[in-house]
């Protein structure tokens, strides 16, 4: 196995060079205030409150505790990830081992799911640390259940049930486990009492309750707000699609993208009909059922990445409505039981040319390890930073508006402006109605104080969306930098109004209301500022200065000693006319 954690390693070498991508990276990590600190109380929040429409909080933890010690180095978000893909990898191989009790199948299969490059989006994406720590702690369920399997020790099924809440904390993909395990009850041909159809229920239960709180996050809590709507008949000629399409993905990898655009039937109309994959499904459920008798463990993997698939095959809408690799990431585990047991049944298969035959597999195999590895190599060069990310993108997808977004972002970024606007342009031009490019040009305006074109392109974007309150967050700021505080004020009151929780606008508008003379408006509004934010240091000076000019110079210097204690610099001014008024205090 070290030969094989060696080959891993070197496919993902250049993972280590990669720096953060402006895809998620920016929110969940570098600009994630939930890990700004490492306390009982900021690991609570990551419990109990979710971010951005996400309830991962082992993996927020993990963010957490490498921006302690090692700051926003992205070679260690990166080498943590690929840590946990290696581990992955030799669990991968103690579960196939437990399976079929054959090293080198085993050994087999640990390579290609390590090596394959449909994985890279998974290990070289650092803000999709969800997929490499829920498969770690998804895979040591698995490997704890097959163990409770052939031992009936209750400490193993314990540990399957720890690492499957644990699973469920990194990502709610992991909702698949407990269909997982009953087919492994099939596959070990247990018989079906009472004890055995009782003990699924804890994780039933648990699933049931980590699936609604997903769907409760992310529909409620989450930015679509609104519970979808679902037509059943679509849903599944959809999901079918979709679960197809990953199989292709794996078998042929190629044109390999970050994002794969939607339009119409455009991917599921990979199958040349919307309606394809349907009866193909069928077809094959069909004949893995009558084939299960002579091949278990080829069926067993052709039904596991059938379950594991589910929660992103959109049967219930959920995430984004376009597939993505890092998807495949436990799924592909059953296509690649199915292709190595087909190809194990082969090599032992006797011919009158059965030298030939064991010859062609051996440089088969070979050939395709080390094809693998190199296109896994490759892949992660695509992940050096978000220029080159989105350039691999436009090059497979030219007429995908969201990836001349993204690059405009990342242009924007490196200060190169003028082709950050062009991008911004091309991405308009492909969808007219792409209210975050009409948000983010805006954004450029005004960092280039054209506030006049900031406001243009912000109520451009409000009118796409009515609801977009980040838009008329960013009009508030355009208002302001023009001069026309009242216009700034009404935005900032109806973010306020749609979104109680944005700290950023009531302390924008405690400052406009200082300024306009109503100090006792501005120090409200500063208070409910640091009570979102207790870190909001912008939030404490500007409630210091608003108490000084209302006479309250206990509560002014109270603010200044914090904000000293975290070592912010105060205007000397301020500092001067405090230690004045301490000094008439004390004479």
């Amino acid at each position: 196995m070290s030969i094989v954690v060696l080959f891993v390693i070197l496919s993902f070498r250049p993972c280590f060079d990669a720096g953060f991508v402006n895809l998620d990276d920016d929110v969940l990590v570098t600009g994630n205030p939930q890990i700004k600190s490492l306390s009982a109380k900021s690991v609570a929040k990551m419990f109990l409150a979710p971010y951005n429409g996400l309830y991962h909080p082992l993996v927020t933890l993990s963010y957490a505790v490498e921006r302690r010690i090692f700051g926003l180095d992205p070679a260690v978000y990166h080498t943590t990830n690929l840590l946990l893909h290696v581990f992955n990898t030799l669990l991968v191989f103690w579960m196939l081992f437990l399976l079929k009790k054959d090293v080198l199948f085993a050994a087999l299969g640990a390579l290609f799911f390590g090596i394959h490059p449909v994985h890279v989006e998974s290990v070289a994406w650092i803000s999709e640390r969800k997929d490499v720590l829920y498969g770690f702690f998804f895979l040591g369920s698995l490997v704890f259940y097959l163990r409770y399997v052939l031992s009936a020790k209750r400490v193993d099924f314990a540990f399957s049930l720890v690492f499957f809440v644990l699973s469920l904390f990194s990502k709610s993909m992991a909702v698949s486990l407990p269909l997982v395990i009953v087919l492994i009850d099939v596959y070990s041909k247990r018989s079906r009492d009472k004890k055995v159809i009782m003990e699924k229920l804890p994780f039933l239960a648990v699933a049931l309750v980590f699936g609604a709180l997903a769907l409760l996050v992310h529909y409620v809590r989450g930015p679509r707000g609104g519970a979808p709507s679902i037509d059943p008949a679509a849903a599944v000629i959809e999901a079918s699609n979709n679960i197809l399409f990953y199989a292709v993905k794996f078998f042929h990898p190629s044109g390999l993208s970050v994002h794969y655009p939607y339009s119409g039937a455009g991917w599921s109309g990979f199958f040349g009909s919307m309606f394809a994959a349907l009866p193909l499904i069928a077809i094959l459920t069909v004949i893995s059922i009558r084939l299960f008798k002579h091949n278990r463990l080829a069926v067993f993997g052709a039904f596991f990445y059938v379950l594991a698939i589910l929660p992103a095959s959109q049967i219930i809408p959920f995430g984004q409505k376009v597939p993505a690799d890092r998807y495949n990431y436990i799924p592909s585990i059953g296509l690649l039981m199915l292709a190595l047991e087909l190809l194990w049944r082969f090599y032992a298969w006797r011919t009158v040319f059965n030298r030939v035959k064991k010859a062609v597999v051996v440089f088969a195999v070979f050939f395709l390890a080390i094809y693998s590895s190199n296109a896994t190599f490759n892949r992660c060069l695509v992940w050096e930073d978000s220029i080159i990310l989105w350039n691999d993108v436009i090059r497979k997808h030219p007429y995908s508006a969201r990836a001349y977004k993204f690059r405009a972002d990342a242009y924007k970024d490196n200060k190169e402006y003028e082709k950050a606007f062009v991008n911004y342009a091309k991405a308009i031009e492909l969808k007219e109605d792409y209210a975050e490019s009409y948000n983010n040009r805006g954004n450029l305006y005004n960092a280039l104080g054209r506030h006049a074109d900031a406001v243009a392109d912000f109520t451009k974007a409000v009118e796409i969306l009515p609801g977009y309150t980040d838009a008329v967050y960013n009009r508030a700021l355009a208002w302001q930098g023009a001069g026309k505080p009242k216009k700034a004020l009404e935005d900032y009151s109806h973010v306020i109004m749609k979104d109680p929780g944005h700290a950023a606008a009531f302390n924008n508008r405690g400052v406009l209301l200082a300024r306009m003379g109503d100090m006792s408006g501005a120090v409200r509004d500063f208070n409910s500022a640091v009570c979102l934010d207790p870190e909001f240091d912008s939030a404490y000076l500007n409630r210091a200065l608003a108490l000084y000019e209302l006479g309250d110079h206990e509560g002014a210097r109270r603010d200044a000693r914090r904000l000293a204690g975290r070592r912010v610099k105060l205007p000397e001014k301020f500092v001067k006319k405090l230690l004045k008024e301490q000094r008439k205090m004390i004479e």
